[in-house]
C-alpha cells in the first residue's frame, strides 16, 4: 500500500526466500535485475508498464537502495 509510509516488508515466497521461506518486497526491488523485476511486475502486478517502472528502480536504487513505500511510490510515479 502506498497510502502511508512506511518499509517495503510485503512479504512473499521464491528464490530470494529467508529461513522462514518469507521475501520481503524491498529485497525484491533492491536485489533482482531489470528482466527478473520487470517479469514479477507484469506477471504477479499485472503492471501494463513494468519494463518502463523496472528500468526506473534499478537506476534510482544504483544510488541508494529502496526501503520504503514512499520512495517506490516516487519511482513509479515518474
Amino acid at each position: 500500500s502506498f497510502i502511508r509510509d512506511g518499509p517495503l516488508d510485503m512479504r512473499m515466497g521464491g528464490e530470494l526466500e529467508d529461513a522462514n521461506g518469507v521475501v520481503a518486497a524491498r529485497d525484491v526491488v533492491n536485489s533482482l535485475g531489470e528482466p527478473d523485476l520487470t517479469n514479477v511486475l507484469r506477471v504477479y502486478g499485472e503492471e501494463r508498464y513494468a519494463a518502463r517502472i523496472a528500468r526506473a528502480i534499478v537506476e534510482a536504487r544504483q544510488s541508494n537502495n529502496i526501503s520504503t513505500t514512499s520512495q517506490l511510490s516516487s519511482i513509479v510515479a515518474e
